[in-house]
């Protein structure tokens, strides 16, 4: 495939056999190549053959600037490109077989025939190629046309489209499809007619040793001239700066790297005197640091290699290479009556066999390495989680506001760089308040003239070594650099001389309070937002500033200064960028205050606002203004970050290449240090000029009428009229302050709005700044979803949605049957899936209905994992893997919130509305509803009540660790007996709760991790275990249902018990175990062993340890790999039992 890649420049796949987890294959062919694939629906992940079935893809040049297609089903996958004017659709397509039943080939004609019919409404020109899985009448070949071929031609026919390998001349061999069952034209190329004139040639492609498949290649030349200019451009920056492989580094390599850079530095002229001095003093250490990395390994790029190849497939490459040479040479005679040609196809189906071997034993080593490696290196178990994730591939096109799209890399940066420096531009808004600017810009000059003469209490004392010290410590790794290409490990490694360096160079900026220029260059990255890798639109991505290192500490430094000062924290009720506070906390004051107020019988009006672009949209002026009257930075300092905002410049870094540079004239830059904290500073007041309106909603005496988290601002008013007010004020003070809103996205709720009065929304009207916006019912925000109806099982549904798609995710990473350890798989799933499932989890009131949508999303996943048939006991699976139920982990986020409540610092808004809350619990707990009586409840269940009490008569709680670890323990204990109420209700369990004593991590699993050769004879046990099998059939349901042996006669209601301990069929097995054991153990095991019962020894062989006590732990572990050997053996071989059917899938 990789030969083909080398002279097309589309190339269609028919039957690719992949499965979902394997698409990533396709990712290495080519690097100039980009790739659309579907896997086949009826690819089982957890019952998977040796190899996949069906698929279709499409491979083309990057250079076509294609767009993928979402037409058809699994069977047919389409691309669409722009020439010469004109559009071009290509689709990949695959048939059922021949012998498959006809309505399967209608069904998939029907679906080719709406895709046909869709594309031809656009009037673009059709190529539809792959195997077809038909006979076309042939004169080339002679062959006859088959009845589907005849209805495929008549389909074809209606969008005058024809077959290009019939209707014209074609070279190469008669057929497409060769095979031992005969030979035939199945695979063809349809093509719009007026195509005709521009195809050029057709051929069928040669046999080649690297060919494994039965199906030749079909080629068609089509000249299409393209008018793309393929040229690259010089201001490429990819190489521009080595990427240094840190994680490699040796600590020789770190030392050498510090004694060249000190002994560089340590000669430089440490006297600076103007503006000019700092400049070269910053370079000349951007310089010493460059030169002196000269020692440290690079990061490599590793050119993609098929991994599990070998000697010896390189061997049975060269051997069906050479037969093919002399086949080749003998005029390629086909058929077995040729020594040549039979030999050649042996070597090929050998060749193609240890390929697919090697396949999968890779696969099985790289899940084995997981596994080793989430149990000792953290670091490299992400490596191999992210090796195996799918890549995400940008499609490297651009549509502009135009609506023309674009795909050359150079022109799709300078096209970004036009749109940001328009978006960092004041614009001319004829609404704005153009006397309150003049005003502002006149006060910022007056500032400027006069401040020289103020004094300065934040720099009052220069910077101190120890405060650098401070900040490098805490510097992180991994991140990008700016401009000079100087990361955080630079300098971090670099030792103490640079450190004084440093301390000389920021507190002569502070001096001559002077801002070098490379620190005020930035790189902006589009980065797609909410992680959509095919986002092409500007409004799909968020600009991310790259700034250089030097400047990001000195920002620091700048704000550790600023925030020791209580008048620089922002108001109470902004819950970003802060200590105590994120959105977690900024949404339980929203939906407790809400509660609150319906609890007196109030309907609560709520406004989501949007502010349009905010952080890119902040007046400079506007905020110096506010930096100087509303927090009293006064001098040096406000002069200092005048000086940072003044003359910025950025450019576009887009798939390699660089933009022109742009000014920068207003935002702060999402990227910066200081960034978060200006921001806030400049939208503070609006918080306070809402406050003033008293319109708001007031809870004894506490404000809570407009929490915010960063740029996001929640109106809330018990009355329409108060929210009308809040709204024409919010509008008010962005005329003042330059700021625009997005209508779209700013939507009014209506919370305690009784059921009879719904009608009423519709007569509701809501205005901002004379614009209407939406009323809804439930509206996404702070990573919540909001909805008037407090009982709705909408917020629910979509976390479930979540969860279920992430465990998808992971079964395409192996997370499956027959694919990595189920422990290392649910560590994923606790890791990865949990966190994104139950986020807001703290917040949620939850009945028996809600908690079992979740429970059964975990449910579904973990059976996946263990290859369990659909409906088996969730808790039997949860109790194999030590996992708790969704409901314990949701109980235990809570009671963790909890602590953050009650020990956040008096002034949090969070803490106060809590404590408003519990009192209000403890003097009318039947009439409270939310957060508190749910936690009570929680606290009540768990025995944790004590504590609470405790901290209401004393102000006592215990510490994070201690309360972490009462927590963990208590909720564990519950979720013992839980368990084993669950698991001793169902009869099919008999065995396993015989056998599994608690929940926690499974000694087969355990084993099988460590052994991987062990996985198969595990997962039998397992299933035997779970009772996940069936008896003649049937279902097991347990030891209700009485069955008579076909091969001993014998009648049994235990059919596992039957096979091990009775049946005649499984006696040779049985007695090898029992010799093996007595061959291997001493006298005293063998005696213990054989003194046991029957129900007793049912029990030790499937893993009770209660009989082994006492025993050597090498020799209980030697008994147990024994054991599951033949405990597989006697399951595989009894007629009666089938453990291998419907298999529960995550799909």
């Amino acid at each position: 495939m990789q030969k083909l890649l080398e002279s097309v420049d589309v190339l269609a796949i028919s039957e690719h056999w992949l499965y979902a987890d394997e698409l990533t294959i396709l990712d290495n062919l080519h690097n100039d190549f980009l790739y659309y694939a579907k896997t086949s629906e009826q690819n089982n992940m957890n019952t998977r053959w040796k190899r996949g079935q069906g698929g279709v893809a499409i491979v083309w040049k990057k250079h076509l600037r294609a767009q993928r297609l979402l037409l058809g089903n699994d069977r047919i996958v389409a691309i669409k490109f722009r020439m010469n004017n004109q559009n071009y659709v290509f689709c990949s397509i695959y048939f059922p077989s021949t012998n498959s039943n006809l309505a399967d080939f209608i069904d998939t004609l029907t679906c080719l025939n709406a895709v046909c019919t869709q594309l031809s409404y656009r009037e673009e020109q059709i190529i539809i190629a792959g195997d077809f899985n038909v006979h076309v009448s042939d004169p080339r070949s002679g062959q006859r046309e088959s009845n589907r071929g005849k209805l495929l031609l008549e389909m074809f026919a209606e969008f005058d489209m024809f077959p290009v390998n019939v209707d014209m001349p074609c070279m190469g061999p008669l057929f497409t499809y060769y095979s031992s069952c005969g030979n035939s034209v199945v695979d063809y190329i349809f093509a719009s007619k007026n195509i005709e004139r521009i195809v050029k040639c057709v051929k069928v492609g040669d046999e080649h040793p690297c060919n494994l498949s039965y199906h030749l290649p079909l080629i068609a030349g089509i000249e299409i001239s393209a008018g793309i200019n393929c040229h690259e451009s010089s201001n490429n920056l990819e190489n521009e700066y080595e990427r240094i492989a840190w994680r490699k580094c040796a600590s020789e390599q770190v030392l050498e790297y510090q004694r060249r850079l000190n002994d560089t530095i340590i000669t430089m002229d440490d006297t600076l005197y103007t503006s000019d001095d700092v400049e070269n003093y910053y370079r000349l250490i951007c310089r010493s640091i460059k030169s002196s990395d000269k020692c440290l390994p690079r990061a490599k790029y590793k050119k993609s290699i098929k991994p599990y190849w070998n000697n010896e497939l390189k061997r049975l490459k060269t051997a069906c290479m050479e037969l093919h040479k002399k086949w080749t040479s003998e005029g390629r005679p086909r058929g077995e009556q040729y020594e040549s040609f039979r030999l050649y196809k042996d070597a090929k189906r050998l060749f193609r066999k240890e390929q697919r071997k090697m396949v999968r034993k890779t696969e099985e080593n790289d899940f084995k390495e997981l596994s080793e490696a989430s149990e000792i290196d953290h670091i490299r178990f992400w490596k191999y989680v992210n090796r195996r994730r799918k890549k995400k591939r940008s499609t490297n096109v651009l549509t502009t506001n135009d609506g023309r799209t674009i795909s050359n890399p150079e022109e799709i940066a300078d096209v970004w760089a036009n749109y940001y420096e328009k978006l960092l531009t004041p614009e001319e808004n004829t609404n704005f308040d153009d006397d309150f600017r003049e005003y502002i810009d006149i006060e910022v000059s007056d500032i400027t003239k006069n401040s020289l003469a103020e004094f300065d209490d934040i720099f009052q004392d220069p910077i101190t070594l120890k405060e650098i010290e401070d900040v490098l410590t805490e510097l992180p790794n991994n991140k990008a650099p700016g401009d000079d290409g100087i990361t955080y490990e630079h300098i971090k490694y670099s030792g103490d001389i640079l450190a004084a360096k440093l301390l000389i160079l920021y507190n002569k900026i502070i001096e001559l309070e002077y801002i070098p220029r490379q620190f005020k260059l930035g790189i902006k990255i589009p980065i797609p937002k909410g992680g959509k890798s095919c986002a092409s639109k500007f409004d799909d991505h968020r600009g991310i500033t790259l700034l250089c290192t030097f400047n990001k500490i000195f920002e620091r430094l700048v704000l550790n200064r600023l925030q020791n000062k209580i008048r620089c924290r922002p108001h109470p009720l902004q819950g970003a960028y802060q200590a105590e506070r994120d959105a977690l906390t900024t949404s339980f004051v929203i939906d407790e205050s809400t509660k609150h107020c319906c609890e007196e019988n109030d309907k609560v009006f709520a406004c989501y606002v949007d502010v349009s672009k905010a952080f890119d949209k902040v007046w400079i002026n506007g905020m110096l203004f506010k930096l100087y009257h509303n927090v009293n930075i006064r001098g040096k300092c406000w002069r200092l970050i005048k000086g940072w905002y003044s003359d910025m410049e950025e450019y576009v870094f887009y798939n390699g290449k660089r933009s022109r540079q742009y000014n920068i004239l207003q935002g702060v830059r999402q990227g910066g240090v200081l960034s978060p904290w200006l921001f806030l500073l400049f939208i503070d007041d609006m918080i306070s000029e809402l406050e003033k309106l008293s319109t708001g909603i007031v809870i004894q005496n506490l404000f809570v009428g407009s929490p915010m988290f960063a740029d996001d601002l929640t109106l809330m008013s018990r009355l329409k009229r108060g929210l009308d007010n809040m709204l024409v004020q919010v509008h008010n003070y962005s005329l003042k302050w330059r700021l625009t809103f997005n209508e779209k996205k700013t939507v009014v709720l209506t919370f305690g709005e009784k059921r009879d009065n719904i009608s009423a929304v519709t007569n509701r009207r809501w205005l901002i700044g004379g614009k209407e916006i939406m009323e809804k019912s439930i509206w996404h925000n702070l990573g919540k979803d909001w909805h008037t109806d407090v009982s709705s099982l909408i917020p629910i549904l979509e976390a479930a949605k979540k969860g279920q798609a992430i465990g998808i995710g992971l079964a395409n990473l192996g997370c499956r049957f027959n694919g990595m350890n189920p422990l290392v798989a649910t560590k994923l799933w606790a890791r990865i899936a949990l966190p994104k499932m139950l986020y807001g989890a703290e917040l949620w009131t939850l009945n028996r209905e809600k908690l079992s949508k979740l429970e059964k999303v975990q449910n579904i996943f973990l059976r996946v994992c263990l290859g369990l048939l659909s409906g088996t006991s969730g808790s039997a699976a949860r109790g194999l893997l030590g996992l708790w139920t969704v409901g314990a982990e949701i109980d235990k986020r809570k009671l963790l919130f909890l602590r953050r409540l009650i020990c956040a610092s008096e002034d949090c808004v969070h803490r106060r509305v809590f404590m408003i809350r519990l009192n209000r619990w403890r003097w009318n707990p039947n009439k409270i509803t939310g957060f508190v009586p749910d936690l009570v409840r929680i606290l009540q269940k768990y025995c944790l009540w004590e504590y609470m009490d405790n901290f209401l008569q004393s102000g006592n709680f215990p510490s994070k660790s201690e309360w972490k670890k009462t927590v963990f323990e208590n909720i564990n204990h519950a979720e013992i007996e839980f368990w084993k109420i669950k698991t001793q209700r169902y009869k099919q369990l008999g065995l396993y709760s015989q056998v599994v004593k608690e929940p926690m991590r499974n000694m087969w699993l355990q084993f099988a991790l460590e052994s991987s050769e062990m996985a198969n004879q595990v997962a039998i046990i397992v299933k035997v275990l779970c009772g996940s099998f069936y008896v003649n059939g049937v279902r097991f349901a347990g030891e209700k249902t009485q069955f008579h042996c076909m091969s001993c006669g014998n009648y049994y209601t235990n059919p596992v018990k039957h096979a091990m301990l009775h049946c005649c069929e499984t006696q040779l097995a049985r007695t090898k175990l029992w010799e093996r054991i007595t061959d291997f153990f001493p006298v005293e095991f063998v005696a213990n062993i054989n003194s046991l019962d029957e129900d007793n020894l049912m029990q030790t062989i499937f893993g009770n340890m209660q009989f082994m006590e006492g025993h050597n732990n090498n020799q209980v572990q030697n008994f147990y790999i024994i054991v599951a050997e033949s405990i597989s053996k006697i399951i595989t071989i009894s007629s009666y039992i089938d453990i291998y059917l419907d298999s529960e899938t995550i799909y």
